[in-house]
């Protein structure tokens, strides 16, 4: 495949994923939905026509973290809190960990049956498929109302974040001991720690920058943060949901030091340009589905 294949290739996928988009807001149907039929087409299109493609498994699991993070920072910085949301905040987590628990038993159930497997083995397979994943379900949630959204995105984002700590930790400890519990909460707190101090950081590096690409810059070591997280098995999934919610809430902070030294000016001008940039780029990784079902089914 020559390089102009490709690049038509690649836009042609912006161009569906903006015309889906267009047609679920009209019928309310999941623009995602569409994409995977149409992955499904071009698999059998391919196939048929024994079309020589590029090999997308060289860059889909990168391509498909990036817009896991977009698409999970984009959601949250829709979210504005209050107290009043303590009660959808504490809904979404139980509704995501009641259907992640019943999911992986009765997926472990169906694998063991199947494969006549080991138990762990079994177990640590059915998670992935538990989970209800934010890159599907924060897009599908558009035509929703503002809190029907708001619930969806914290429970898919609560559902990933549970679901990468119960695959962590069911690979790192085959078998369970004490030890596995206190690593489990020493792992959880040093991402909320690292989450926390990566919020400020951001923050005032967003103060300090009066370059026009600093929001590249910002969603680079967002992204970097990630990523070294992740390397060190950490949910770091918490750091980009965290970083959303604190942004969109950081004017809400009343303590004169912290306004003194982290809240600026241009604070709500560089939010709306930050989401209309996330946006942008989440509306070009959605594509990552299609490429997904074009490669494995």
């Amino acid at each position: 495949m020559t390089t102009y294949t490709t690049l038509i290739i690649l836009s042609g996928l912006v161009i569906f994923s903006y015309l889906f988009d267009l047609v679920a807001s009209k019928t309310k149907l999941p623009s995602v939905l569409l994409l995977l039929l149409l992955g499904i087409g071009l698999r059998v299109l391919v196939d048929n026509l024994k079309l020589e493609t590029f090999d997308f498994l060289k860059i889909l699991p990168a391509l498909g973290t990036v817009g896991l993070i977009m698409i999970v920072f984009e959601g949250s910085l829709e979210l504005k809190y209050d107290r009043d949301k303590n009660k959808i905040i504490k809904g979404a987590f139980l509704s995501a960990l009641v259907i992640l628990i019943a999911s992986v038993s009765v997926i472990t159930f169906i694998i063991y049956e199947i494969t006549g497997k080991d138990l762990y083995t079994c177990f640590t397979n059915a998670i992935p498929f538990s989970v209800i994943s934010s890159a599907i379900a924060i897009p599908s949630a558009a035509a929703l109302s503002k809190k029907g959204k708001e619930f969806i995105i914290y429970e898919s984002s609560f559902s990933d974040i549970l679901g990468i700590i119960l695959f962590n930790f069911a690979i790192s400890n085959p078998h369970i001991s004490t030890s596995s519990f206190t690593g489990l909460g020493l792992s959880t707190i040093l991402i909320l720690i690292l989450s926390a101090i990566s919020c400020i950081v951001l923050l005032y590096i967003m103060g300090k920058i009066s370059h026009h690409i600093k929001f590249f810059l910002i969603i680079s070591i967002l992204i970097m943060v990630y990523a070294i997280g992740q390397s060190y098995h950490l949910s770091a999934l918490i750091l980009i949901l965290s970083f959303g919610l604190f942004l969109n809430n950081a004017d809400t902070i009343k303590y004169v030091w912290f306004r003194s030294i982290f809240i600026y000016k241009n604070l709500s001008n560089d939010l709306t340009q930050l989401h209309q940039a996330i946006g942008r780029k989440c509306l070009y990784f959605k594509n990552v589905f299609l490429c997904n079902i074009w490669l494995y089914n």
